[in-house]
């Protein structure tokens, strides 16, 4: 059975627990904005990896987030991510860390400056928050694209 989404990052790692899922995050890790119905944007880190039991490990290590298995043809692929506040609380924690991530993490901060806003459908995230959203969306997007370092202050 895959755990659930557990309620928040855990307060007790070692040292050496920290280190390795800060390297794991650093370096087979995706931190990414993605799009969302009412909220704009969302913040997500995720791992993935054909491996079960690191993932498994990964998810006992950091206390929240979801496992989840993709389907391949040829292997299967273990996934972990977490969400939103959650991926941006475990950002700041590993943050000390960081070697080739650490702008990433200035965006997704600059993604919630302006707090967590959850609309309806109808109602929406207002438009001068949407704006910020999207800015860092585009940030992150030309981040991530490989080999490039393109984060301007949002």
């Amino acid at each position: 059975m895959i755990p659930r989404n557990r309620d928040r990052v855990t307060d007790d790692w070692t040292e050496e627990d920290r280190s390795w899922l800060t390297a794991l995050i650093d370096g087979k890790g995706c931190i990414g904005i993605h799009k969302h119905v009412t909220a704009g944007c969302i913040l997500r880190v995720a791992i993935g990896m054909t491996d079960e039991t690191i993932i498994r490990r990964i998810h006992e290590v950091a206390g929240v987030g979801r496992v989840s298995l993709e389907r391949r043809a040829t292997r299967d692929l273990w996934r972990w991510s977490v969400e939103c506040e959650k991926a941006l609380d475990l950002l700041k924690r590993v943050r000390p860390y960081l070697v080739r991530k650490k702008e990433n993490v200035h965006i997704a901060e600059a993604l919630y400056k302006h707090g967590i806003t959850r609309g309806s459908k109808k109602a929406g995230t207002p438009p001068e928050v949407m704006k910020v959203r999207w800015a860092c969306y585009e940030a992150m997007k030309r981040l991530n694209r490989r080999g490039v370092a393109a984060f301007r202050s949002v």
